[in-house]
């Protein structure tokens, strides 16, 4: 494979990063930080965990993607089975990306993020 293959790939390899995130009466703001070669968010899914009735919001960059939906929506389970849900959104590498949960109970939820390395085109 040639230099510029392999670089190709790198960039255009999905990337997926975890981020438990812990719940507890009332609503937190969570900054995802990932990698600030990320250059393009492509989406998210969240694993069971969190109490019934867990709302989030997500916000990138002020854009607010995700809006006072019901956590269960995104959760990966049987009746709903995907790998992510696409929210494509160009970065920059320096991004703030928030997630606001609003919960009635503790406890702990995993949130995985999806990108890429390359940017939009």
């Amino acid at each position: 494979m040639n230099p510029t293959a392999i670089q190709k790939a790198y960039q255009e390899g999905l990337r997926c990063k975890n981020f438990v995130v812990p719940t507890t009466n009332g609503t937190a703001d969570v900054n995802l930080n990932f990698s600030g070669f990320a250059k393009t968010f492509l989406g998210c899914i969240a694993l069971p965990g969190a109490p019934a009735g867990t709302v989030v919001d997500l916000i990138i960059n002020n854009d607010l993607v995700i809006e006072a939906a019901n956590l269960d929506f995104f959760e990966n389970n049987p009746a709903n089975p995907r790998q992510y849900f696409d929210f494509v959104r160009p970065l920059t590498g320096s991004d703030t990306v928030t997630l606001r949960v609003t919960s009635t109970g503790a406890g702990n939820f995993n949130f995985l993020v999806y990108f890429q390395n390359k940017a939009i085109s």
